[in-house]
């Protein structure tokens, strides 16, 4: 028999692939925002379940500019260091990480263009 607490390990990382699969399958961005961000926040709420809250955050900005609006959120620290590595390979290391995190992280679009998917860890804040 299988722990409840892999179950819900198993299910929190299966809404993160729906999450990152629906970039390609839905015919507008807002539909697929949409589905994007209601299967992280349940995968959010497995993680919380499970106890995954231990690690580090790091902010993530809202998009308010954009014909899809994206709330506040957070992601794993080592999820913003995987983003923020890319991002010193393309601009530079002129900030660090830490700093990046201080001036209020990476946005939704910054993040899915630096990991070439939706963070994985991303919750509302």
């Amino acid at each position: 028999m299988i722990a409840a607490d892999q179950v819900v390990t198993r299910l929190a990382a299966r809404l993160r692939e729906l999450a990152a699969e629906q970039l390609g399958r839905c015919a507008s961005w807002e539909h697929r925002a949409r589905c994007q961000t209601d299967l992280l926040d349940a995968a959010a709420i497995l993680d919380a379940i499970r106890g995954a809250d231990d690690e580090r955050r790091a902010p993530v900005q809202a998009e308010h500019n954009r014909a899809v609006p994206f709330p506040v959120g957070t992601i794993a620290w080592s999820e913003h260091v995987e983003a923020w590595e890319v991002y010193a390979r393309r601009f530079g290391r002129g900030q660090s990480a830490e700093r990046m995190a201080e001036r209020g992280g990476f946005s939704m679009l910054e993040l899915c263009s630096f990991l070439g998917r939706p963070p994985r860890t991303w919750r509302p804040a």
